[in-house]
This record gives structure tokens, C-alpha cells and sequence, in this order.
């Protein structure tokens, strides 16, 4: 993470999501938290959050785009696809989860 009082983490270059590798990009963005590029493969991220909650649901909001789209979940089409607000509330529960684990690692040390 950063100090500035902004927050980044530190990820690898790609992801594998199914049988695809989903490049990961951290840049600036003017319209939106992030973005999931499914067709080029790329998981586009703000380049500063206000905290580490905030990184990670939208890391994971995006991980879920792309999942959506390489196991098919949803359905085959544009609309079929999980209702954002499905989106957003999978998001969270599993930032709530990865940070409660995380707690419990930094605990057991």
C-alpha cells in the first residue's frame, strides 16, 4: 500500500481466470473504479482508492465480470449477465471475507 493517505496494492501482472490469463492494469481513470475489457483480456483498476476496502471490492466486482464471461455464469449473451447490483453485493462479501482472513493470518503471527 501507499502512504500518501491513498491507498494501492501491490498485484501481478495477470490473473488466470478460467483458461484465460486477464492482464491487470493500474492507471488512472476519469469515469469509473475500474473495468473488465473482456474481449483484449484486461482488468483495468483506478490507480488510487481512498482505502483498502475500497481497492478490493473493486478488484474483485471486476474478477467477477471476467468470471461471469469465461464460465458463461448468467447466460451466453449481453443480457444475461448478473445484474450489477449482484455484481456489487458478491463483491463485497468476498472483500469481507479476504480482509477477516487476512485479520486472522496477521493474529496467528
Amino acid at each position: 500500500m501507499s502512504g500518501s493517505g491513498a491507498v494501492t496494492w501491490r498485484l501481478p501482472d495477470k490473473i488466470q481466470i478460467g483458461g484465460q490469463f486477464y492482464r491487470i492494469q493500474v492507471q488512472p481513470l476519469v469515469d469509473a473504479f475500474g473495468g473488465c475489457e473482456k474481449q483484449k483480456k484486461i482488468i483495468l483498476l483506478q490507480d488510487e482508492y481512498s482505502d483498502a476496502s475500497a481497492f478490493l471490492v473493486t478488484f474483485f466486482h471486476e474478477c467477477i465480470h471476467a468470471i461471469e464471461c469465461e464460465y458463461h455464469v448468467g447466460g451466453d449473451g449481453d443480457d444475461d449477465r448478473i445484474p450489477e447490483r449482484d455484481v456489487d453485493r458478491l463483491a463485497q462479501g468476498l472483500t469481507q471475507v479476504l480482509l477477516a482472513l487476512l485479520d486472522e493470518i496477521e493474529d496467528d503471527d
